[in-house]
């Protein structure tokens, strides 16, 4: 089968090309782990959306061969499949455009963005827009002895996809966000924060596992 690809050429340099815009797309995602990690605020979900919308138009638009780079020679006929590349990239960043105004993106796509509307308040710590979450362990058991509340822990991490998908596919379901009224929700952070160690070893210690996201309910004892 090796021996049936044409010879290199401008082909394989569109692949180089191509491969290099999606890592430009990976290299935002990983920037922004750890923008969140160090509470630097640049990074944010609009900013990576704006930027994964602007990578894939340049792909498709690239793919057509309307941009081109010093490597590449002129594009006389554009294959079927390469026709079709552009169409997918050229639809995908027009469908990630559409979120910066407002249209709701996919949760698997959403889920590997950055939080939404998160801030960094003068304790250094991230706030989000649902003020029910605790995100210290202490102060979960004080209101739980006050409210007679069992707690809900969220074992989590800035840097965790699989979190992200949960809180914007499954936290936020009518049934489970009612439910949630019944506990004093505690969300630990596992990969930063000022007492993340703490928190990494209590998942260890208490439940064998240092798995992410990990669910617990307990009570104030």
């Amino acid at each position: 089968y090796l021996s049936k690809l044409p010879k290199s050429g401008q082909w394989m340099n569109s692949i180089k090309v191509t491969m290099g815009f999606l890592e430009l797309g990976a290299a935002m995602k990983f920037f922004s782990n750890v923008d969140l990690v160090w509470k630097v605020g640049f990074f944010t979900y609009e900013m990576v959306l704006a930027t994964w919308s602007v990578l894939a138009l340049l792909s498709g638009v690239y793919l057509l061969g309307k941009l081109k780079f010093p490597h590449d020679s002129d594009l006389k006929v554009i294959s079927v499949p390469r026709l079709i590349l552009s169409i997918l990239f050229l639809s995908f960043g027009l469908y990630l455009t559409s979120g910066l105004f407002g249209t709701k993106i996919y949760g698997l796509v959403d889920s590997y963005l950055p939080p939404k509307d998160v801030q960094f308040s003068s304790s250094d710590k991230i706030q989000e827009n649902d003020k029910r979450w605790i995100e210290d362990y202490d102060e979960a058991i004080r209101i739980s002895k006050v409210n007679k509340k069992p707690i809900f822990i969220d074992f989590t991490g800035y840097t965790c996809t699989n979190c992200r998908w949960m809180e914007v596919n499954i936290f936020v379901d009518d049934i489970v966000d009612k439910i949630f009224n019944d506990f004093v929700l505690l969300k630990l952070y596992t990969d930063g924060g000022p007492r993340h160690k703490e928190y990494r070893q209590m998942e260890i210690d208490r439940y064998g596992t240092s798995a992410l996201p990990f669910y617990g309910i307990i009570d104030n004892n």
